[in-house]
């Protein structure tokens, strides 16, 4: 019902906004809607990837030609999208966690939403072409970075898998090669300049086994969630060329790379960036190995699921070395040929190498998509039976110092996005294999109730917070995988489809 007193016009706010002054009596009840609108037929990227370079535009551009048109469609469409809106809030009351993790699925949705493009080759209406599918790593600026999109996949494959699809296509198309067989880039652009070249470089680190890992295991959960069996086939050559180019940079046979397994992920402990062989990469390379054997079957399936038993034995055997089973950071590792590859001191060398002993926080990272894609198997099993028995070895992980979160290690920062995933595989353990131990996180709650104090909106990415705010990275699309939290298929018994 309208107000009692007519509704003045808005009003400017100091920060660009605008504002509305409405008197309601006691009792009385008044909804209002707005509409914010924008539109822009300006090149937003260039693709530099082919010759000549080409303007790429907002896909919208194919449906609209001015932002009154867009105003028109939002108002005649007002009631769908204020039901799908509807639906998103029920979705979250529906998952049956607090408060505060709402907000964090609902900020890591936002900050996921707000990296992304749509894009085509030109500006006017009509036919589309053909769609590009860009998300940018927040405030890094890569392009399509491919060990984001570990994390991001979830909510990609969940909710509009086609553009998972896209992403995976776009990793394809850039693909090049090395002394060892096919290389997937860490990303395919910077900032508004799509390459199709990796753009990042710290140290010379090269990051291509984790690369491969995660390409196999998104492949493998989009072809679980969407049936896509024309992509399937497609595809199937490439799958191949990847699990041989993941082989040959096991040097010693024991499932684990330990070519191209530098700065598989940046975070603690630092002895994890130079690993030339982890348990972190272990992990994951076994689970890509074993989507590999689902998606190639027949002899190469074999052979990938041999390579994964490999890695699990190799696991184990370290685990039975260690008190409880606790896996360390690293395997027993090559350090000389760190040192030559890498130019550290021996004194550096020697930190990285205590700090290799330490419990890996992020251990159970390569567990996600063989999980939510409903993946069952005898190695699965031990390999998952493996990694709950390390993380139960290492105790809690994370706790309070003051307003502060810390991980139990004594360390500040990881990313917070590889917490979640270890909360999802807490889920999965405890509706899945509840006879395994399992560590009891909290990192959702705790990540939502970091964002409500400190009045983000919008996702952040790291457990680095000082002077009240986070100062390592501001806007980040990772936090996306919160969003799995609101339908997890293992407690239906299988793999829920879009």
């Amino acid at each position: 019902m309208p107000p009692s007193s007519p509704i003045p016009p808005p009003n400017a706010t100091t920060d660009g906004g605008f504002a509305w002054a409405v008197s309601i009596a006691p009792g009385e009840r008044y909804d209002a809607s707005a509409i914010y609108a924008a539109y822009s037929a300006d090149s937003e990227m260039q693709d530099q990837s082919v010759r000549p370079a080409r303007p790429l535009f907002y896909g919208y551009t194919a449906h609209f030609d001015s932002v009154e048109a867009v105003i028109d469609y939002a108002a005649a469409n007002q009631p769908g999208i204020t039901e799908a809106t509807r639906q998103f809030e029920e979705r979250l009351t529906r998952s049956g966690v607090d408060a505060a993790s709402r907000f964090a699925i609902a900020a890591g949705v936002r900050g996921y939403l707000a990296s992304t493009f749509v894009l085509r080759e030109q500006a006017t209406p009509g036919d589309f072409g053909k769609p590009r599918y860009v998300v940018w790593e927040g405030d890094c600026l890569y392009l399509n970075t491919v060990d984001v999109a570990h994390e991001t996949g979830a909510f990609e494959g969940a909710v509009m898998p086609w553009t998972l699809r896209l992403l995976l296509e776009s990793w394809a198309a850039a693909k090049t090669r090395d002394r060892h067989g096919v290389v997937i880039p860490h990303d395919l652009g910077y900032d508004t300049t799509f390459t199709g070249v990796q753009a990042y470089s710290l140290l010379g680190g090269d990051m291509t086994a984790e690369e491969l890992t995660n390409v196999i295991l998104l492949a493998r959960y989009y072809i679980a969630r969407t049936g896509d069996s024309a992509f399937a086939a497609a595809w199937r050559p490439l799958l191949s060329e990847l699990g041989d180019s993941l082989r040959n940079r096991d040097g010693d046979g024991d499932g684990v790379a330990e070519r191209g397994a530098f700065y598989t992920t940046v975070d603690v402990p630092a002895a994890i960036h130079v690993a030339a062989a982890s348990s972190y990469l272990a992990v994951k390379q076994a689970a890509a190995n074993l989507a590999l054997a689902d998606l190639l079957g027949g002899a190469e399936g074999e052979r990938a699921r041999l390579e994964a038993r490999n890695a699990i034995l190799t696991l184990g055997r370290v685990a039975n070395t260690q008190r409880f089973g606790l896996l360390p950071t690293l395997l027993p590792a090559d350090w000389p040929a760190i040192i030559a590859e890498h130019r550290f001191t021996v004194e550096t060398v020697g930190d990285l190498s205590s700090g290799g002993q330490v419990p890996n926080a992020i251990l159970a990272d390569g567990l996600l998509y063989l999980a939510l894609a409903g993946h069952r198997s005898a190695e699965f099993d031990d390999l998952v039976t493996v990694v709950a028995a390390s993380r139960w070895a290492a105790g809690p992980m994370l706790g309070m110092d003051g307003a502060q979160p810390r991980l139990h290690d004594g360390t500040a920062e990881t990313w917070f996005s590889k917490l979640l995933v270890q909360q999802l595989i807490d889920d999965y353990l405890a509706h899945s294999r509840p006879t395994l131990p399992r560590v009891g996180l909290n990192a959702l709650s705790l990540a939502g109730e970091r964002h409500a104090r400190l009045g983000i909106w919008g996702y952040t990415d790291s457990w680095n917070l000082e002077r009240g705010y986070p100062v390592n990275l501001g806007h980040y699309p990772r936090g996306a995988v919160a969003f799995a939290f609101t339908g997890l298929p293992w407690r239906n018994d299988g793999v829920s489809r879009p």
